[in-house]
């Protein structure tokens, strides 16, 4: 078998309802019937619920809601319900950033190469008419170098001739001055310059030029010459105002790449937009709305409609339903809280305070909102983990409330482990005050801590490190204050209850102890073998102590009829089988009744009415068939001596009524030995396990070992011998 095989089966229940008479309840379709019907109760409250829940959430954080139009005045001040992007505004921001992206100008081979051409040109027609000039001037080739000085009449005929080829082929207007100095010029001098000129407008335009930079380079071109070469600066000047003419400026708009440049501007602002907080003014009194401010009023959902927002509501809807499914599916995994119906009202009602203080509260100050309570009520009725992770899944809903306002959840979420560490398993009122305490400063401390890295101001730090240390202050002191309310209307139980009920003092105990002292000191040694039982298994040890000590409480009705008050005849002597039996499981129904008049949580009764199951007195069963047999009568009815309980449905139960067949076995064999001592719990085990005692309790068998182990150790200190003084040093012994 499995290590972890649960001894589990659902079985049929027990009428308990008069007096737990022992029958059966109609196996089949009324069982099937009922169970349906309560399935079908819880699924309509919670459904019901649900939808309370999110109608209210719905309708408290929808915002007021006005009839305005374009161009009408407003009336009213109108603030931001939420921070959101102003798309209008931000568009605007990025238009502009757009527009002042310059355009971006590339250079165009095509451009440069047609400046260069005119340049080539401009010196082949100058080249030409200087040739033109030397005919005149009757040189030949061998003299060129040696002289070049033409007359007036010449230079003049020349430059008529230069100045309307120019202007007619390259629309270059020269000065009469400017087409002489390029005629006048020795061949020497016009070689460099001409040379000059090429080189210049080729440097020029091999880097993009528009207009400015083109004249910018035209004139450091020159002064470098000029600097490095002043023997012919005076006739570089010359070259200015023909370049100028000449070249053009060699770019073109390179549409795609400004565009892009544009669009990267837009996109920076775009990335971190304009911005309107929540509570920022968007409409004034005394305002005309325009189209921005309505394009606003719109995209808040604050202008009157009859539509009801059905995709917010839907959203609503969607996250409240996947928070309660999560719940849903943690509860059930915790198999004492899902069986136990007063747990889970606790929990729904612990929920429910707290949410409904949030919807009046979370608008205003939201971290004023209480969640605390709810995690110290089910961290002392139910568990830390469970606490946890309810507490958890409410502030998840809270950010519907909150505007999802993240440091609501973080304050919210660290106050709950704060509280519900500090109020689970508290076991004494004067842990209150440090319970209030502790709840107050976690919330608070968090809230600080939040507000600090979040850079706010000193001011803003301190009011809410105040606010959350005094809500989470008020919740404790609430939960205090609502704990008794718990134990009356719920019949619950907390740790501190089960400390009360566990004290000698409490009525039952006291009467158990002087009526029926044999079985005040059974339920005692039963509760230690429960309660090292269960806390061996980590299960609820408080409570399997506690319950063990009621467990017998219904003997305290006939304490002679039980073998371990009896002092010396046994009166079962001169009663039938019958009417033995008859009075042993009574005490069943006795102690319920006894339980019930004093007010005894429902928790503990169920180990009163678990303790023996449905099994068999086999003791009085067999002396009545032994009886019936001698006599020749027909064997008795079993049912007869089967005792009216239900048989164990959570471990704690499970582990007392295992401690209590164990003792009371050990008590009636005398064992003083641990291995004899361990067989025989053993089959007390198979013995239960054999009648499916164990099938509901929820234990494994590898538990089962556990608890086995625990129990021997418990009696491994009973069995320990005292030490054996001398008889003259007896009075010494006693005073020791």
């Amino acid at each position: 078998m499995s290590k972890r095989k649960k001894i589990s089966r659902e079985t049929d229940s027990l009428d308990l309802r008069d007096g737990f008479s022992g029958q059966q309840s109609p196996p089949g379709s009324r069982s099937f019937g009922r169970r349906f019907f309560v399935g079908l109760l819880w699924f309509s409250l919670v459904l019901l619920f649900s939808a309370l829940c999110v109608g209210l959430v719905f309708i408290r954080t929808m915002p007021l809601r006005y009839d305005l139009n374009v161009g009408q005045v407003s009336n009213y001040d109108i603030s931001a319900p939420h921070a959101a992007i102003d798309q209008v505004r931000t568009q605007h921001e990025a238009e502009i950033r757009a527009a002042m992206v310059k355009d971006v100008m590339r250079r165009s081979d095509k451009l440069s190469e047609q400046s260069l051409r005119r340049t080539r040109h401009f010196l082949s027609i100058v080249e030409y008419e200087r040739d033109g000039l030397r005919a005149l001037m009757n040189k030949d080739s061998e003299e060129k170098n040696r002289g070049w000085s033409p007359n007036e009449d010449q230079l003049n005929s020349a430059i008529a001739a230069l100045q309307p080829t120019l202007l007619r082929e390259l629309n270059i207007n020269l000065s009469v001055e400017v087409a002489g100095k390029y005629l006048e010029v020795d061949p020497g001098t016009y070689d460099y310059i001409s040379d000059r000129i090429l080189n210049i407008a080729e440097s020029l335009m091999e880097e993009p030029r528009d207009t400015a930079s083109l004249g910018d380079g035209i004139e450091t071109a020159l002064r470098v010459f000029d600097t490095q070469n002043g023997l012919f600066s005076k006739d570089l000047k010359i070259a200015a105002s023909v370049l100028t003419q000449l070249l053009d400026p060699n770019v073109e708009f390179d549409e795609l790449a400004t565009e892009s440049l544009r669009e990267q501007a837009r996109q920076e602002v775009l990335s971190a937009p304009v911005m309107i907080e929540k509570g920022d003014k968007i409409v004034h009194i005394g305002d005309r709305i325009t189209p921005a401010q309505y394009q606003l009023l719109e995209k808040y959902n604050l202008l009157a409609t009859d539509s009801i927002d059905w995709r917010y509501l839907l959203t609503l809807s969607a996250w409240f339903v996947i928070l309660l499914i999560l719940a849903v599916f943690y509860l059930r995994s915790q198999r004492d809280i899902w069986a136990d119906w007063r747990r889970k009202m606790i929990i729904i009602t612990a929920l429910l305070i707290p949410f409904l203080i949030a919807l009046w509260i979370a608008p205003l100050l939201p971290l004023a909102i209480p969640i605390f309570f709810a995690a110290i009520i089910i961290a002392i009725y139910c568990d830390f983990t469970s606490s946890i992770v309810l507490t958890t899944l409410l502030n998840l809903f809270f950010l519907t409330l909150t505007g999802l306002d993240t440091k609501v959840l973080f304050v919210g979420t660290i106050g709950s482990i704060c509280a519900a560490l500090v109020s689970a398993g508290i076991t004494k009122r004067d842990n209150f005050a440090l319970m209030i305490f502790v709840t107050a400063m976690g919330p608070g401390v968090a809230a600080g801590i939040f507000s600090y890295l979040a850079k706010e101001s000193l001011s803003q730090v301190a009011t809410s490190m105040g606010i959350a240390a005094l809500s989470g202050g008020l919740s404790a002191v609430a939960a205090i204050g609502f704990n008794p309310l718990y134990q009356i209307a719920f019949n619950a139980l907390s740790p501190i209850r089960l400390i009360e009920l566990s004290h000698p003092s409490q009525p039952l105990l006291k009467r158990l102890f002087i009526e029926a002292p044999g079985t005040s000191q059974h339920s005692v040694m039963a509760a230690n073998l429960a309660e090292a039982a269960a806390d061996a298994i980590n299960a609820d040890a408080l409570l399997a102590r506690v319950g063990a000590f009621y467990h017998d409480i219904g003997k305290l009705e006939n304490p002679d009829m039980f073998t371990e008050n009896q002092l010396g005849s046994n009166p079962h002597d001169e009663l039938s089988p019958e009417e033995s039996v008859t009075i042993i499981i009574k005490h069943v129904a006795d102690g319920i009744r006894l339980a019930r008049r004093n007010r005894i949580p429902d928790a503990i009764q169920d180990f009163i009415v678990t303790h023996h199951g449905d099994m068999v007195q086999t003791y009085f069963y067999n002396k009545a068939r032994k009886i019936a047999g001698e006599a020749g009568l027909p064997e008795p009815r079993i049912e007869t001596f089967r005792y009216p309980g239900h048989k164990p449905h959570t471990r704690e139960t499970g582990i007392v009524m295992l401690a209590d067949s164990v003792e009371a076995a050990m008590k009636a064999t005398g064992i003083r030995d641990l291995k004899r001592a361990e067989q025989l719990i053993r089959q007390i085990i198979k013995d239960k396990n054999d009648q499916d005692q164990l099938i509901d309790s929820g234990l494994s068998y590898q538990e089962v070992e556990v608890i086995i182990r625990a129990m021997l150790q418990v009696y491994a200190g009973q069995f320990h011998e005292r030490i054996r003084y001398p008889q003259n040093d007896a009075i010494t012994a006693q005073k020791r």
